[in-house]
């Protein structure tokens, strides 16, 4: 059957708008138009080349029941599904907004977080599918995620899932599924698969929004199912160095080649992007040695290995003496001999202040000394008085002369006494500095 023109009504309904791809399978995708519940659709379409393969239509139809049963605001939910014409049909939501590889081609590489927000958001979609109706996708590519308004991340082609449960066998032995740079080693080999595979392709999506570029874009398709399967992908530090460690060790951890080492439940992955996010302890690295020496990369390594001979005994040496010991040691800085050192030096600017003070206060203590008052009375006896002689016994002190002698005291008086406690307070406040000092406490 040729491509469907625009303008093609389906079932009555469904508009074809204009064609947007192939996905896997074969399936053609188209943009349309729901006339009846006047909403934009995506309309998928088993190719003519693939109507005539019964199991090519049995696997397409089990895609659109389990479809149908998966209701999450990270997967575009299913409208419909029949045949019409010999035209098998899919029809599901769609929103407004780039598929992934669209917004890759604007944007390039995303920073850490908006990346981490868009593969935490689209694990709890798989993690959803998985644990409903142990669904896994089989084909997650930035082709299979629109990214709609407000950045949110979507899923679509779920049709190509397949669930665990069913009792019927509808999957082609050695028929790798997918694109293979968005397939895990399982998928390249041909073999059976679970959610741990679906962990792996959304390890190579968020590389790529980290990095700009898909992994091992370089190679051939059949160079490239190879390096799935055991090449080691190059450190996403590498490629950019904005991302963090924790990051990086997470995205390590999805893309382990061996189902078993990779996480073992989307919740410990979606447990971990958050903790990121957020900045908690995460449990990303407990699980594996190699995962926990990754965490802390930068302790250093201990020789441990066993010497491959005994030590030789080396020959008896006349003891040194106590005084050839020292003369031979080698001295290292040590914080607690520090101080000592420190007394040595400052001894004599210690002592050099102690005596500038001491003078000062000897000063001080004269002048309050030589400005003392005396009384009037003494004044004018010693004005007065003839040189010859005893000078007269002064009369005997009433309580008069003990109250106006107080009031003599005059105000310069009382600032040199104020003055001088200051620097006895002062002397005090230096002698206990150097006191510590000596003792080793600065």
């Amino acid at each position: 059957m040729q491509d469907l023109q625009k303008g093609y009504v389906i079932n009555g309904r469904y508009e074809i708008v204009a064609k947007h791809g192939s996905g896997a399978l074969g399936t053609a995708i188209y943009l349309g138009y729901d006339n009846k519940q006047s909403c934009d659709i995506l309309i998928r379409i088993l190719t003519s080349d693939l109507l005539s393969d019964e199991e090519m239509v049995s696997r397409f139809m089990r895609g659109v029941d389990l479809a149908k049963k998966l209701k999450h605001p990270n997967i575009l939910g299913v409208i419909d599904a029949g045949e019409e014409k010999n035209i098998q049909y899919l029809i599901t939501n769609f929103e407004k907004g780039f598929f992934l590889n669209e917004y890759l081609d604007h944007r390039g590489k995303l920073d850490e977080k908006e990346a981490i927000r868009l593969i935490k958001a689209l694990g709890e979609a798989l993690e959803y599918a998985w644990k409903e109706q142990k669904i896994i996708h089989r084909n997650i590519s930035p082709d299979t995620i629109l990214v709609a308004k407000g950045n949110i991340p979507m899923l679509t082609d779920f049709d190509l899932a397949k669930s665990l449960t069913s009792n019927s066998n509808l999957t082609i032995q050695g028929l790798a599924i997918g694109d293979p740079l968005y397939m895990s080693p399982e998928q390249a080999k041909g073999e059976e698969v679970d959610f741990h595979s679906d962990i792996y392709c959304l390890g190579l999506v968020f590389y790529q929004l980290l990095s700009g570029a898909p992994l091992f874009s370089d190679k051939s398709n059949m160079q490239i199912l190879k390096a799935q399967v055991s090449e080691k992908h190059a450190p996403i530090q590498s490629k950019n160095s904005d991302v963090s460690d924790r990051c990086a060790t997470v995205l390590d951890k999805m893309l382990e080649k061996e189902a078993k080492e990779r996480y073992q439940s989307w919740s410990d992955i979606i447990t971990d992007l958050d903790a990121i996010l957020n900045n908690k302890k995460s449990k990303v690295g407990q699980s594996t040695p190699q995962t926990l020496a990754s965490a802390h990369y930068k302790m250093q390594a201990v020789d441990m290995s066993l010497p491959d001979q005994a030590p030789k005994a080396t020959p008896k040496t006349k003891p040194e003496t106590l005084i050839e010991k020292t003369q031979t040691m080698n001295f290292k800085y040590s914080p607690k001999s520090q101080p000592r050192a420190q007394n040595r030096k400052l001894l004599p600017l210690a002592i050099g202040l102690i005596l500038v003070v001491a003078a000062v206060v000897i000063l001080i203590v004269k002048k309050i000394k030589d400005d003392s008052p005396v009384t009037s009375q003494q004044k004018n006896t010693t004005a007065d008085s003839p040189v010859t002689g005893p000078p007269p016994l002064p009369p005997a002190p009433s309580a008069l002369d003990h109250e106006n002698k107080s009031v003599l005291i005059s105000e310069k008086q009382q600032k040199y006494r104020e003055a001088c406690m200051n620097n006895l307070k002062q002397i005090s406040v230096a002698l206990d500095m150097y006191a510590n000092i000596f003792n080793g406490k600065f």
